[in-house]
């Protein structure tokens, strides 16, 4: 199926049946058709293009010392607009790294930081990885002790983004795409 959420237009398989009017309002998404071959081909070349970009940002990330790990990155349908999950490791301006990527890709590029969703939770409910809340310093996690904290700006970013490409690939060889 081609939908349309709120962040643009992308591919995804419904798991269920449904209809259009399932869901809530159309901030969530519409259903608009089934995918056609020429859907599906874009959608391959976008993957194609996703890793591209994925193994561009990480390098370029590195080269200029920027607090901040890649985990994913997802090209829409449009071809124009992308998204870079990543891990803030620490504060930085991120407008001239997307301005560059998006210049060399030819896309609008977003950052959706994978690290603010951990520390609202963490606000929340305490350290999102080992359970104790409130403990977590820049060189880990001070309940604990292991360092490794997943809400910790010093734990655990390359494992986190080593955990999504992994899940990335089993979704892939399933044929499966994230609508979320």
């Amino acid at each position: 199926m081609v939908v349309r959420s709120r962040r643009g237009l992308e591919v995804g398989e419904i798991l269920c049946p449904s209809s259009p009017d399932d869901f809530p309002d159309p901030f969530v998404g519409d259903l608009l058709r089934a995918a056609t071959d020429e859907d599906l081909a874009a959608a391959n070349r976008h993957r194609e293009l996703g890793r591209r970009l994925f193994e561009d940002g990480s390098r370029r990330s590195d080269e200029v010392g920027l607090p901040l790990a890649l985990v994913d990155v997802e090209v829409f349908l449009d071809g124009r607009q992308a998204v870079l999950h990543a891990v803030r490791l620490g504060p930085f301006d991120d407008g001239p790294f997307l301005a560059d990527l998006g210049d060399r890709h030819g896309l609008i590029i977003r950052l959706y930081d994978l690290a603010a969703d951990l520390a609202a939770k963490d606000d929340e409910h305490g350290c999102a990885s080992c359970g104790h809340g409130g403990g977590c310093r820049e060189d880990g996690c001070g309940e604990c002790g292991s360092g490794g904290c997943g809400s910790c700006s010093a734990g655990g970013a390359k494992e986190l983004a080593n955990y999504f490409a992994e899940l990335r690939e089993q979704m892939e060889q399933r044929r499966r795409v994230a609508l979320l």
